[in-house]
């Protein structure tokens, strides 16, 4: 399939090419050099001065200039106007696409032009524009939804072939979001549109000034935004400089709200919602929060909840059911939905809160697979899906979540084995995977984990020994693998765990000796072993474990005698020691425990 894709594209670019919709030349030229810098004149329209223009450059740590000569500079273009803040983002327009600086990321964009209009703009129109349009993906997976906006270019094969040959399609041009064909000159096709999130591609089928007949074009989109007023483009941004006005730039700005922008009317309810959120403050130093608005609107139609979510157009976002609005441009860092009574498929929308740091959805009736498209939320720290009824494996590009400091998955129906990439998340203090179907091997990638604090994969069906790498997690205090179908020895490495308070272990098939050297765990209060294959003497090192308050051995193969050492365990609660094979008599000090069944074992007292 794909080569045959390969093939079609090839076959197609012979007849097939991109041209600017006014057939501009962006070969270098006509560049004043600047300190860390140029500016450009072939694009300082008629000014009565002949060397005046826009200046890139690199000032204030913005790298605008290395970017742009990093660069092929046909695919940009010259610039068409000086900088400007949007927040914490400095803007830049060029022919063919505006780059954004993303100071938090360290990271250049290109600006999603089209969706800034589309959601902070709905009343501006542009000539041969599409309209804006969202597509149907609820519960596809972020391949699938990529798949279904790509499904647009089937109807134009001549677009289809031009937008895929450029590599970085998905950066450039960003997605397909609307084609269209329209009469001119007497013919219904004399027009072919396709609308992309970030660039508008065009074929005129009829002869038209300034174009090329039956030729893919691509528009200069940021020119047509340059023609309106503060709109995108700060106004104050359009001016043209000399060489020497180029090294002292003032800060410009889009206006505030009200002063020179068009009066707009949201086109949905859910746009209408988002503008709403506006009075939180500038909506363009907020179009993350716009943005995030839109998200959850899209996420609350997509869950049944009993109990019903506040979110709608009568409320600030602020005032929304448990989300958390704060930093700069004031994104949605939290949502906390537990215990909410959530019903339907987990919202694959959400991986669109690219600034959320909690997404906690414990203890709902949530069913489906955990989507993949979480893997954009980069800033995560805590996610929490456990107790619903998810199914599916867990997603391998969970791993990319480098800040993640908590994975709660536990009582789900998940399957399949536990993906090696989870040793990724180097930040992980806990990893909770407990009350699911997970088959497999516990990865030794895990030992990875060194932040790691609680380690919980019990009620599951693993396989397989122990990781002895397991030993290499010192800040491990929770160990919790019962109820599983792991075989093998108890690793002696585990001795290694110095802070370790919980060992649980019970209901395996593991065999061979309790190792003598789990005694050293001096913060062990919990040693369950119960129900397993264990053989041999219980090791009196484990009369060391002097804070030990419950100790399960029952219903395993173990002999000999019961240390005497246990019976000085003067903290020891729960003691199960039945179904075993052991010999001598019982301490003394065991008698005293409570909660033991030292009955069942016929042997006297010491």
């Amino acid at each position: 399939m794909f080569a045959a894709l390969v093939l079609a594209i090839v076959v197609l670019l012979l007849s097939a090419t991109v041209v600017s919709a006014h057939g501009i030349d962006c070969a270098p030229d006509q560049c004043i050099p600047l300190p860390e810098g140029c500016l450009f004149t072939i694009t300082g329209g008629d000014t009565p001065a002949p060397d005046d223009g826009f200046a890139v450059t690199n000032a204030d740590g913005v790298p605008m200039w290395d970017f742009l000569r990093g660069r092929n500079l046909q695919a940009i273009c010259y610039p068409i106007s000086q900088r400007w803040v949007d927040g914490p983002f400095t803007l830049q327009a060029f022919q063919k696409v505006i780059l954004q600086w993303d100071p938090g990321h360290a990271r250049m964009n290109y600006l999603n032009t089209l969706d800034t209009l589309a959601n902070d703009y709905s009343g501006v129109g542009l000539p041969n524009l599409p309209g804006h349009q969202v597509l149907d993906a609820a519960g596809l997976s972020f391949e699938e939804v990529i798949n279904v906006h790509l499904g647009l270019l089937d109807a134009n094969p001549k677009i289809k072939a031009v937008f895929l040959a450029e590599s970085d399609w998905l950066n450039l041009y960003g997605l397909p979001i609307r084609y269209e064909e329209r009469e001119a000159e007497g013919n219904p096709r004399g027009l072919q549109l396709l609308r992309a999130q970030r660039a508008v591609f065009e074929i005129w089928n009829v002869e038209a000034p300034g174009t090329a007949l039956g030729q893919v074009s691509l528009q200069d989109l940021p020119d047509k935004v340059k023609s309106l007023s503060n709109v995108v483009i700060p106004d104050a941004a359009k001016a043209p400089v000399t060489a020497a006005g180029a090294e002292n730039l003032p800060r410009f700005e889009l206006p505030a709200p009200g002063s020179s922008e068009p009066e707009t009317q949201p086109e949905t309810p859910e746009a209408a919602a988002c503008a709403a959120r506006r009075a939180v403050s500038n909506p363009r130093a907020n179009a993350g929060l716009v943005g995030d608005c839109m998200t959850l609107l899209q996420a609350r139609d997509a869950l049944d909840s009993v109990a019903g979510l506040n979110w709608s157009v009568d409320r600030r976002i602020r005032q929304w059911d448990e989300v958390v609005v704060g930093g700069s441009p004031l994104p949605v860092i939290e949502l906390r939905l537990s215990s909410r009574s959530l019903r339907g498929q987990i919202p694959a929308e959400l991986g669109q809160l690219t600034e959320l740091r909690v997404l906690d959805l414990t203890e709902n009736e949530l069913t489906g697979r955990i989507p993949a498209e979480f893997a954009r939320l980069t800033r995560l720290r805590q996610l929490s899906l456990g107790a619903n009824d998810v199914t599916g494996t867990i997603p391998a590009e969970l791993a990319r979540l480098n800040s993640l400091e908590r994975l709660n998955l536990h009582e789900n129906r998940l399957t399949g084995e536990i993906p090696p990439e989870v040793g990724q998340l180097s930040s992980l203090n806990a990893l909770s995977l407990n009350d699911n179907r997970l088959t497999g091997k516990i990865p030794v990638e895990l030992s990875r984990l060194t932040q790691l604090k609680m380690l919980s994969l019990y009620k599951n069906e693993l396989t397989g020994e122990i990781p002895s790498e397991l030993g290499q997690l010192l800040n491990l205090t929770s160990l919790l693998l019962s109820e599983n179908e792991l075989t093998g020895a108890i690793p002696p490495e585990l001795d290694g765990l110095a802070r370790l308070i919980t060992l649980s272990l019970w209901e395996n098939r593991l065999t061979g000796e309790i190792p003598p050297a789990l005694g050293q765990l001096s913060n062990l209060t919990s040693l369950l072993l119960s129900e397993n294959e264990l053989t041999g003497a219980i090791p009196p090192e484990l009369g060391e474990l002097t804070i030990l308050v419950a100790m399960s051995l029952d219903h395993n193969q173990l002999t000999g005698q019961i240390p005497r050492e246990l019976g000085e365990l003067s903290n020891l609660g729960p003691l199960m020691l039945s179904h075993n094979r052991f010999t001598g008599c019982i301490p003394s000090g065991l008698r005293e425990v409570r909660h033991n069944d030292l009955n069942g074992l016929r042997l006297p007292v010491c």
